[in-house]
């Protein structure tokens, strides 16, 4: 969905979304996912049973970053007030996820759109929304569906392996069913995927894509360790 309209925001994917979400069955099952930096590494029938497994009408994917706009003492409140989950992915990501079309809607609607737009920040919604609410979702903290290596850049060897042609994480053990990698962090998912068996060659990064990598590289592994 979205492919031709202008976007000017994250409110616009969210638009999109309600907008499709209003022609399906409220039952209907479905799986979200970011074009281009995302990669489905199994089929729909395992998706669907481990969605099930969760026993949840929806489910997030999580990552290490903590991602709310207005500034660092915003996101401090919301950090200190923040349900405790499994580390190191403790933290919504909206990048990725699935749910009941239904109560898809019902969440998205009840987000401050305005401010969606304003921020450019879609994901800060949800964090805080998961803060007050944390019986709205369920998040994937063991990434049984979803690989999400945003605030990890530089530590793929670490976090995951290819295992009899399959990406599997180190950290949890789990054989997730969507990587990916936020923040354009094409050189990130290239490492990952590379190795798998339907990956068809590689490619250069550019000048300024490596030096980004450098940098969150740099960033990531200090918080990580920290």
């Amino acid at each position: 969905i979205g492919l031709g309209h202008a976007y000017t925001s994250h409110r616009t994917k969210i638009d999109l979304v309600l907008e499709y979400l209003a022609g399906l069955d409220p039952e209907q099952p479905l799986l979200f996912v970011d074009g281009y930096d995302t990669v489905f590494l199994t089929g729909p029938q395992e998706m669907e049973a481990k969605f099930a497994a969760f026993g949840a009408e929806i489910v997030f994917s999580a990552e290490q970053n903590l991602l709310v706009s207005e500034g660092g003492w915003s996101r401090l409140r919301i950090w200190w007030h923040y349900p405790e989950t499994r580390r190191p992915y403790r933290f919504a990501n909206s990048g990725t996820y699935a749910g009941l079309a239904g109560r898809l809607a019902a969440l998205w609607r009840a987000q401050d759109l305005d401010r969606i737009e304003q921020q450019n920040c879609d994901q800060s919604a949800i964090n805080r929304h998961y803060r007050s609410h944390p019986d709205a979702l369920v998040l994937d903290v063991h990434q049984e569906l979803f690989a999400v290596t945003a605030g990890r850049t530089g530590l793929e060897a670490e976090d995951y392996e290819v295992r009899d042609g399959r990406l599997r994480s180190t950290l949890t053990g789990s054989w997730p069913c969507v990587l990916h990698c936020p923040g354009k962090n094409y050189i990130g998912l290239e490492k990952l995927i590379e190795p798998l068996p339907f990956a068809s060659g590689s490619s250069v990064p550019s000048a300024e894509q490596a030096g980004k990598y450098r940098a969150s590289r740099w960033r990531n592994r200090m918080s990580a360790r920290t």
